[in-house]
Parts: structure tokens; sequence; C-alpha cells
């Protein structure tokens, strides 16, 4: 008997199975070749008219950033343009989209037939009981997921506010620059939020790891490769540690109003009526550097600040005691792995 019920399992199924399938709605669908067409039919779509649609954009984005006397003066008028601009995306979104769900639909269809059968959405009220799923809804289980969830949600939000927060500055002198210079350095300040966000997704998966667990096993793994990208991830010396010792303050005050100020720490020194070796000892304790760092540090910040505001090399260099722009381009090089040419870029 066992035998011939595996063979009638595997014999074609009759004219009688397939009528009874096709009124509960089970009919044989090869998803892969729905999702093929419609994949095929949005990269066709995509791709015939990506020249007339990145001039349209070219064309709206140069609309929406032309401003005149009468829209600055206008408070409204940041929120017509996002409108207008949300608007002219819906032109190209909602057609692609239409697209795709015919496709999807035709290619279903193609693919099984048409179906219609009310059998197949019909609740089956025999398998529904309320009070089943509370004891599971109301477990200590869930209540720590839905805990971890807004966590996680919680430190996300405060990491994307300490972001937006610290490039103000930033993101306020990216009006000033040109367009393309403009668009390289906003890439790069949000490439490093989300790094962080990365970073925080990262721990908080680290804390669902089971532990103990073994070196070879799946989290094991895991663990491995987080190390490994957070020891590759590339780090920039944009920190300046600011003393607390009033004498101190004054120096940085200064150097950060005047960059270009050439005294040394044997000058600052004989000013602040304290010994040379004192000041250096100060300049450590403080701030964790030599005062010959701590200024270098303060030029390559100021620098970074002219050059996101459009200035030339020699200008900046200049501007910042430098005696040639070879000299800048090379400490600026050292620190930073690029030319200072070629850094918002």
């Amino acid at each position: 008997m066992a035998d011939s019920s595996s063979q009638d399992k595997n014999l074609p199924a009759s004219q009688r199975k397939q009528r009874k399938a096709r009124e509960e709605g089970q009919v044989v669908r090869s998803r892969d070749l729905a999702h093929f067409a419609v994949m095929a039919a949005g990269g066709g779509a995509i791709a015939s008219t990506a020249p007339w649609v990145t001039n349209w954009l070219k064309a709206g984005l140069a609309a929406a950033l032309r401003f005149d006397a009468h829209t600055l003066s206008s408070p409204t008028s940041m929120g017509e343009r996002l409108a207008a601009g949300a608007a002219q995306l819906l032109w190209i979104v909602l057609p692609l989209g239409l697209l795709m769900i015919a496709v999807a639909v035709a290619g279903s269809l193609l693919a099984g037939g048409w179906v219609w059968s009310i059998r197949a959405m019909a609740p089956q009220f025999s398998r529904i009981n309320p009070l089943a799923g509370l004891p599971r809804m109301l477990s200590l289980r869930q209540f720590g997921d839905a805990g971890k969830s807004c966590l996680l949600a919680t430190v996300l939000l405060v990491i994307g506010a300490i972001c937006l927060r610290s490039r103000l500055g930033t993101f306020s002198a990216m009006l000033g620059v040109p367009l393309p210079a403009a668009f390289g350095a906003v890439g790069q300040e949000l490439v490093a939020g989300a790094s962080l966000i990365v970073l925080a997704l990262g721990l908080f998966a680290a804390v669902d790891v089971p532990l103990p667990y073994t070196a070879r096993s799946r989290h094991g793994r895991l663990m491995r490769l987080l190390l490994d990208e957070v020891e590759q991830m590339p780090t920039l010396p944009l920190s300046l540690p600011h003393p607390a010792d009033p004498r101190l303050q004054a120096i940085c005050t200064a150097l950060a109003r005047s960059p270009d100020d050439a005294s040394t720490a044997s000058d600052w020194a004989r000013r602040l009526g304290v010994h040379t070796k004192t000041l250096h000892r100060l300049f450590l304790r403080e701030t964790g550097m030599s005062f010959g760092q701590w200024r270098q540090q303060a030029r390559l910040l100021a620098a970074l600040e002219q050059l996101a505001g459009g200035a030339r090399v020699i200008d900046v260099a200049l501007a910042l005691g430098y005696s040639s722009p070879t000299a800048f381009a090379t400490m600026f090089r050292r620190q930073f792995g690029v030319a200072p040419s070629r850094f918002f870029r």
C-alpha cells in the first residue's frame, strides 16, 4: 500500500484534481519567471529612458536651485520648491511602478492563467482563536524584543541628531561652494554618518549573539568580520581638544583667530611669564598634544573650512602662515592621504 501511495503522488494530476485546485485558488505558477519579467521590464524601461530622465532631472534641479529676490523674501518658497520637486519625481516613479505592476499581473496570467476564487481569500474561522496568542504576546521575550527595538530606534535617532548638529557649520558652508564640490562634500558627510549608524547596528547585532559561542560558529565568524571592518574603517584626525588652563586657553583662542601666527612656544612662554618646558608640559597634560601638534591641527581644521568654502589652495596656504603652497600640500597629504585640491571631490 505504501508503494502504491507513493507512486500515486508522483503521477500527473488528473483533470478532476486540477479543476478542484483551481476552484480553491491553487494554481502552479513560476515565481522566478514572473520576477524575471518584472525586473527585465523595469531594467529595460530605465535603460531606454535614462538619457531623457537624466536631462529632465538636471533641468529640474537647476530650476529648483535658482533663487531670485522674490523667492528669498517669501517664507513659503522652500515648501513650494519641495512640493514641485516631489511632483516631478512622481512623474518618473509612478509610470515605472504602474508598468511593473502591469508586467507582474501579465506574467502571472501567462504562467498560470486566470483564476478567480473566493475560497482562497475566505477566512477559516475554525483556526482563529484570539486567546491563543495572548500568552505569546505578553511573554517576557516579546517585552524584551520590544524594548530592544525601542532602544535601537532611540540610539539611531540620537546618532543622527548628533551628526546633524555637529555638521551644521559644514552644511552651511556648502551653500557657497560650487555644486559638484558641494555634492562631494555632502556625500562624504553622509557616508561618515551612515558609518556610525552601521556601527551601532553591528553593536546591537553583537548583543543578540548568544554567549558563549565557538570561534568556528556563525556568530564567531560574524564577530571576526565586524572587528575586521572596524579596523579597516578610515579615521581622519579632525579632533581638536581644548585645554582648561586659562593660560593655554588664551594661546588657543589667539591661534584659532589668527592661524597664521608664527609665534613659537618660547614666545608664548615669555608673554605668559612661564618657562618654555612648563608650557610644553601643560600642553601635553591638558590636550595630549605638543604645542606644535596643536597648532598644526588648528591650521588643518581652518584649512578644511576655507577649502569647503571654495578658496584656492594657494590662498589657504598663505592665510595659514605657510611659506609656500607646496609645504602646505605636503602637510595636508601627510595627514589626510590626499592633496588639498582633491579632498572635497
